[in-house]
């Protein structure tokens, strides 16, 4: 069962119950992505099992995972051992990160700016059609399908950050009624709507997209802008028809450790991925 607050708002809404549900059928194992997976030194304990995830559980053709990094030689060492394409982040993002600060409360939340732009620009930089962008702290550990009938597959969450859809609509002028979210830790990203999207922000802004965001930034808001959150509703705005609805079945967890082995190789149902936050770790 979808959780019932969920439930109550796609019913107010007038979206499909079916769509939130998980389907034992109707996938496309045979359509292919890359998996981009931005990150940082801190994230060096956890990239491992994420990889060993997205190989485990994704069942659509993995042609490539890219991991995307500040230069480093340990996530270039880690990189290269784990058979993953490495990226400097130099190359990956659109700006100069030298020119611009975002700091809230004593808290640098730059880094955190950073890895949103370099997701919305991952197509351009990297050449892909398709993209499962993966947050470096989340596992799957149950088998995950991303197309069906026809469809891209979006995983919604029950979470609900007003900033966010403030920053929407300054963006690209469009109000949200936001009946769920698209934070889940992971979405598939497809060149030509990315493509349509930073274009429709810069036709609003009159500016470049990467420039429009860092404008709306809320210097008094820790977290004022998602790249998931503004994908998503624009995918959902402007492309409907493509889009298939399922709960993402998350659970947030201290450490690796706290997983079991048979997770790990055998699926854990019915989640779907667990996450292992950096500030929430001890």
């Amino acid at each position: 069962m979808m959780p019932g607050a969920l439930a109550r708002r796609a019913y107010r809404y007038g979206i499909q119950a079916a769509d939130l549900l998980r389907s034992a059928g109707g996938y496309e194992g045979s359509k292919s992505l890359s998996v981009v997976v931005p990150c940082v030194e801190k994230d060096a304990a956890i990239l491992p099992h994420a990889i060993a995830g997205v190989r485990a559980q994704v069942k659509n053709r993995v042609d490539g995972i890219y991991v995307v990094s500040p230069a480093s030689g340990l996530l270039r060492d880690l990189a290269r051992r784990e058979s993953c394409t490495f990226v400097d982040e130099r190359q990956a993002l659109p700006l100069d990160p030298s020119g611009f600060s975002y700091t809230v409360d004593g808290h640098n939340r730059k880094g955190w700016i950073l890895q949103q732009l370099i997701k919305l620009n991952a197509d351009a930089v990297l050449g892909l059609e398709r993209m499962l962008i993966l947050d470096a702290d989340t596992i799957f550990v149950s088998p995950q399908h991303f197309f069906r009938g026809g469809k891209t597959v979006f995983n919604i969450s029950d979470e609900y950050h007003e900033p966010y859809y403030r920053a929407y609509q300054r963006l690209l002028g469009t109000p949200i009624q936001p009946w769920a979210s698209f934070v889940s830790h992971h979405q598939v990203m497809e060149s030509e709507a990315l493509r349509e999207l930073r274009a429709a922000i810069e036709a609003h802004t009159g500016k470049a997209w990467f420039d429009a965001i860092i404008s709306v930034l809320d210097p008094d808001e820790m977290s004022s802008f998602s790249e998931y959150e503004t994908y998503g509703n624009f995918f959902r705005h402007s492309r409907r028809p493509q889009m298939a609805l399922e709960h993402f079945w998350n659970r947030r967890i201290v450490s690796a450790e706290a997983i079991p082995e048979t997770v790990r190789t055998k699926g854990w149902r019915p989640l779907k991925s667990v996450s292992i936050h950096n500030y929430e770790s001890p």
